[in-house]
């Protein structure tokens, strides 16, 4: 269950969002202001963060700054405001919050942006943790260049969400296919497949 934090200094607004976002199946934190989001943050394993732009001490840019600074992985963020401002909006989205929504909420819409981050948050990791994994392959001793490639091209397999791993080389828009796991016969080493049959076919 992803966790998500509402920061935001009226209580009434925090409960509101608290209690949507609970029966939608997400487990939420609360803030009442910047430092104690920072705090939070530094504590807790939390997911995604729904910011007031507007709020006593640090706003929420401000606070979101902070928080690039304090954590080495900050998560995403949506900025909330009761300010109808396209320059705030703009402004955010440059230092890379993720998006961007006017009081009051739509909920419907403000869990359809939240359920769209996630997921994106979610494919990233899984990518690098792929890549990670690739790495560590790369750097194991194994008894033969084809143990190894075996186990590279076992993660790619399974972060491609398919059994159809290859290694080849590219010439003038021929994949000469060197190695393979787990593959289509189509992909079997020694073969020679145009670029264009491997990627749109």
């Amino acid at each position: 269950m992803p966790n998500i934090l509402v920061v935001d200094d009226d209580i009434t607004i925090r409960r509101l969002v608290k209690r949507y976002l609970e029966q939608s199946g997400y487990n939420v934190y609360m803030a009442d202001c910047g430092d104690n989001a920072i705090a939070l943050l530094q504590n807790t394993d939390i997911d995604f963060v729904l910011l007031d732009q507007i709020m006593p001490g640090m706003d929420g840019l401000e606070t979101f700054e902070e928080m690039k600074n304090v954590i080495s992985s900050p998560p995403p963020v949506i900025i909330g405001t009761s300010l109808d401002s396209t320059h705030l909006a703009v402004e955010s989205m440059k230092r890379g919050v993720a998006d961007f929504l006017v009081k009051p909420f739509d909920f419907d819409i403000l869990k359809l942006k939240i359920d769209r981050i996630l997921k994106a948050t979610s494919e990233k990791k899984r990518k690098e943790n792929a890549l990670k994994e690739v790495h560590r392959c790369s750097l194991q001793n194994y008894a033969d260049p084809k143990a190894m490639l075996d186990a590279a091209l076992g993660v790619v397999s399974d972060l491609m969400g398919r059994e159809t791993a290859f290694w080849g080389e590219i010439n003038e828009g021929i994949v000469n296919i060197k190695h393979s796991i787990n593959c289509q016969s189509c992909f079997a080493a020694g073969n020679a497949i145009p670029l264009k049959d491997i990627f749109y076919s």
